[in-house]
C-alpha cells in the first residue's frame, strides 16, 4: 500500500522524468496528440503500476492530462476497457499556503483532482512545459494552478465514476 509521503514522491519523481525528457519528446512528437499520448503511457507505466489498491491488483487511474487518443473512445493505453477506480487529489503542505497562480486567492483543496503538471508562462497562463513547477488541478470543473512545492498528493478511490470523499489509501 502507498502511504501519502509516498504518492507525493512518486507525484515528484514523475514530474523529474517529464521535465528532464522533455525536451527529447518535444523534438521526437509533432502534434499534441503524439505527446498526449505520450504523457498517458508513462503515465500509466510510471504511477499508475506503481500504486497497489488493498485488493492486491493494480490501481485505475483518471488519465492524465488530455489521455491517449488512439483506443477509440478510450483515454487510455493499456487495458482500453479498463474504467478509472481511483484518482490522485491534491493536500496542502504543512508548512505553505496553496495559492492559485491564476487568480491570487488561496485555494481550499478539500477534493481537487490532479489533472497536470504545468508551468507559468512570461504571459501569466500556464502552459504544458517544462520546467514542470506548478500543478493544474479541477475543482468542480473549475482550473486551479498552483505551485508543486505547496501540494502533496494522495490516491484516494472513486465511487461510481464520481470523486468519492477524500481520504488516503
Amino acid at each position: 500500500m502507498i502511504l501519502k509521503m509516498d504518492v507525493t514522491n512518486l507525484m515528484e519523481s514523475f514530474c523529474r522524468f517529464l521535465s528532464r525528457s522533455w525536451p527529447e519528446a518535444a523534438l521526437i512528437f509533432h502534434s499534441e496528440e503524439g505527446i498526449d499520448n505520450w504523457l498517458q503511457c508513462n503515465w500509466e507505466t510510471l504511477v499508475e503500476t506503481s500504486i497497489e489498491s488493498g485488493m492486491n491488483r493494480r490501481v485505475r487511474l483518471e488519465p492524465y492530462g488530455n489521455g491517449a487518443d488512439f483506443e477509440g473512445e478510450s483515454s487510455r493505453c493499456t487495458f482500453p476497457s479498463a474504467l478509472p477506480d481511483h484518482q490522485i487529489v491534491l493536500t496542502k503542505r504543512e508548512t505553505s499556503n496553496a495559492v492559485d497562480a491564476l487568480m491570487g486567492e488561496s485555494v481550499d483543496l478539500t477534493e481537487v483532482e490532479f489533472y497536470e503538471f504545468v508551468t507559468i508562462s512570461e504571459d501569466g497562463w500556464f502552459k504544458r512545459q517544462a520546467p514542470f513547477d506548478y500543478v493544474l488541478g479541477r475543482l468542480a470543473n473549475v482550473e486551479v494552478v498552483l505551485p508543486l512545492s505547496s501540494v502533496s498528493f494522495i490516491c484516494a478511490p472513486r465511487i461510481s465514476g464520481r470523486p468519492s470523499r477524500i481520504h488516503a489509501i
